[in-house]
C-alpha cells in the first residue's frame, strides 16, 4: 500500500459522510446566521430584524436583541458570508426582497460555512496529528484507532457539518495542542484565543495548558520568551473578545448569558449562581453527563470513559517524553474542569443534541491521548478500546444518518431507533447501510493487528 493510504482513506470517509449526510443546525446555528445577516445588511450585531430565525437571543437593557452565542464563528465567517450574500442579492434594490432571499437560503449558507470553516480545517489538523504520531513511531494499530476516534467517535465530530460553533472550537483545540506539542507558542496563544471565542467553555483549558507551557519553557530555558510569544499570539483574539463584549454587552467579561432569553435562565433559584445559568456543580447532572441515557458518554463515546480509567491507572513508560505526559495530563485536567462547569449548567443537556455538546471541545482531545499512550497498554485493554471506539463511530454514523437531532427529553438510542424503523426510515437506513461496511473495512486492520501483534512498550 502507498504511504499514508490509511490516512487518506479515513479522511475521504469522513469527508463523504459529513458532506453527504445533511443535518440542520436549528435555532443555535441560525442565531449566528441572524448576526451574519444583520452585519452584511446593517453593519450591526443587532438581530432585531431577524429575530424570527432563532430563540437563542440576548436582550440588552436598551431593548435590542443579539445572538447569545460566542462570537468567534461569526467573526471568522463574515468575509466569506459577505461575498456569498453579495452574489445572492446582486441587483436586488429592495431590502425586504433581499431579506426574503437571505432567509430562504440561510440553512444552505450555514451548511456551506460549516463545511468550509469547520470540516476542511478539522480534517487537515487531524492529518497533522496523524503525521506526528507516525514520526513518534506509534504503531499502525494505534494510529488507526486515533483516526477513528478523532474523525467519528466523539461529539464534536458529529457536529462538523452544522454551524454550531462546537466544531470550530474543537478544531482550534486540536491545533492548539499541536502547537504546544511543536512548542510554537505564538500559534498556541492564537489558537487558544480563537477556541475561547468560538466556545466559552474552552477557556477552562487555560490553567492546564499554562502548566504545560511553564514546564516546557523551564526545560528549554526560554520561559520569558515563551510567555511573550503566547501573549503576542493571543493579542488579536483578546482584542476581538474585549471589543465585542464591551460594545455589545457593556464589559470585557460581560457574556451574553447575562441577558439571554429568560426561557434558558434556569439556575436563578440557586443562592450561588452566575448569569442565571451557572450554579454549583450538581452530582445528578454529573452522573447524567457520564452515564445517563439522554446525553451520557456511556451511550455516545464509551471509549472515553475506559481511556480515562486507563490513563489514570496505567503508568506512562519511563521512556515517554515529558511533553507527551504533560499533554495527556492537560487533556485530563482540562476535561475535568469542563465537566464540572457543564455540571453547573442548567442547560447541560444542550437542547436538541446528539450528545453532551458542551463537552465537545474536550472530548475530541482524548483522541490525542489515545494516540500518545495506547501502545503502552495491554493487549486486552487495547482490544477493549478498539471495540468501544468502533461503537462510538457507529453511534456517530447513526446520528449523521438521521436528519433530526433528539430533544433533551428523548433518550438517544431510543430516538435513533425510532427514526431508523419509523415511517421515514428508508433514507437514514440507506445512509447507515452504506457507511457501516466502509467503517468496518477501515477498522479491520486495527483489530487484526491487535490480535496478531505483541504489545509494544
Amino acid at each position: 500500500m502507498k504511504k499514508h493510504s490509511t490516512l487518506w482513506a479515513w479522511l475521504l470517509f469522513a469527508l463523504v459522510a459529513q458532506v453527504a449526510f445533511q443535518q440542520q443546525g436549528g435555532t443555535n446555528a441560525r442565531s449566528r446566521g441572524a448576526t451574519l445577516l444583520a452585519l452584511v445588511e446593517e453593519g450591526s450585531f443587532q438581530i432585531d430584524r431577524y429575530l424570527s430565525l432563532t430563540v437563542d437571543w440576548a436582550q440588552t437593557p436598551d431593548g435590542h436583541f443579539y445572538s447569545n452565542k460566542a462570537p468567534g464563528p461569526v467573526l471568522l465567517a463574515l468575509p466569506v458570508f459577505w461575498l456569498v450574500d453579495r452574489v445572492q442579492t446582486w441587483g436586488v434594490a429592495d431590502r425586504q426582497q433581499r431579506d426574503v432571499i437571505r432567509e430562504q437560503s440561510i440553512n444552505g449558507n450555514l451548511r456551506f460555512l460549516a463545511l468550509l470553516l469547520q470540516l476542511l480545517p478539522f480534517l487537515f489538523v487531524a492529518g497533522l496529528w496523524y503525521l506526528e504520531l507516525e514520526k513518534l513511531k506509534v504503531s499502525s494499530v494505534t494510529r488507526t484507532l486515533f483516526l477513528c476516534a478523532v474523525l467519528f467517535s466523539n461529539t464534536a465530530a458529529v457536529f462538523m457539518n452544522t454551524f454550531f460553533g462546537h466544531g470550530l472550537a474543537a478544531t482550534w483545540m486540536l491545533l492548539l495542542f499541536w502547537a504546544v506539542w511543536k512548542q510554537r507558542f505564538a500559534l498556541a496563544g492564537f489558537c487558544f484565543g480563537w477556541a475561547a471565542l468560538c466556545d466559552y467553555g474552552a477557556a477552562v483549558y487555560a490553567f492546564p495548558l499554562a502548566v504545560v507551557a511553564v514546564r516546557a519553557g523551564l526545560r528549554r530555558r526560554s520561559f520569558v520568551g515563551d510567555c511573550v510569544r503566547i501573549a503576542a499570539g493571543a493579542l488579536l483574539p483578546a482584542v476581538l473578545w474585549m471589543s465585542y463584549h464591551m460594545v455589545v454587552f457593556g464589559g470585557p467579561l460581560s457574556l451574553p448569558y447575562r441577558y439571554q432569553n429568560p426561557v434558558f435562565v434556569d439556575m436563578a433559584h440557586q443562592s450561588v449562581q452566575l448569569w442565571g445559568v451557572l450554579g454549583l456543580p450538581s452530582g445528578t447532572i454529573l452522573m447524567e453527563l457520564l452515564f445517563g441515557s439522554f446525553r451520557g458518554l456511556l451511550w455516545t463515546q464509551p471509549w472515553v470513559l475506559l481511556l480515562i480509567v486507563a490513563l489514570v491507572a496505567v503508568r506512562a513508560s519511563k521512556a515517554e517524553a515529558s511533553l507527551s505526559r504533560e499533554i495527556v495530563q492537560a487533556v485530563l485536567v482540562g476535561f475535568l474542569l469542563l465537566l464540572l462547569m457543564n455540571a453547573s449548567f442548567g442547560g447541560w443537556h444542550g437542547g436538541a443534541s446528539a450528545g453532551p455538546r458542551y463537552l465537545a471541545p474536550g472530548l475530541v482531545l482524548f483522541a490525542l491521548a489515545l494516540g500518545l499512550r495506547a501502545d503502552g497498554f495491554s493487549k486486552d485493554l487495547r482490544l477493549g478500546l478498539a471495540v468501544l471506539v468502533g461503537l462510538g463511530a457507529i453511534f456517530a454514523l447513526v446520528a449523521l444518518s438521521v436528519y433530526e437531532l433528539p430533544r433533551e427529553d428523548m433518550t438517544l438510542w431510543g430516538f435513533y431507533f425510532d427514526r431508523l424503523t419509523g415511517e421515514n426510515w428508508k433514507t437514514p437506513a440507506l445512509r447507515l447501510a452504506i457507511s457501516l461496511p466502509w467503517l468496518a473495512w477501515l477498522l479491520f486492520p486495527a483489530f487484526k493487528g491487535i490480535s496478531s501483534q505483541s504489545v509494544q512498550g
